[in-house]
């Protein structure tokens, strides 16, 4: 159970890809990179700034970010933390 309140996390095992999965979900419900409202973000090195920044818009406009790779960026995951916490106030 979710809400557009609450993020969702997925834990997977080598080899897994939701992406599919979560891309088709999303266009059953009006969301795609179509027309905007979704947002894939493969994280490394320079993405802290661009999936802040996507973040803040769709908490204000609506839409999905989906952040690959977040265990690559341990130092930033506290910042992220505070920042969905923000967002929904």
């Amino acid at each position: 159970e979710t809400s557009n309140q609450t993020p969702v996390f997925f834990v997977l095992f080598p080899g897994v890809d939701p992406t599919p999965w979560v891309e088709q979900l999303g266009k059953t419900h009006g969301i795609s990179q179509e027309n905007g409202t979704f947002t894939n973000i493969s994280m490394g090195q320079g993405q802290e700034k661009p999936a802040e920044a996507v973040i803040e818009r769709y908490a204000k406009e609506g839409g999905w970010c989906f952040l690959q790779n977040v265990h690559l960026m341990t130092s930033w995951v506290p910042k992220l933390e505070r920042l969905l916490e923000v967002v929904q106030e």
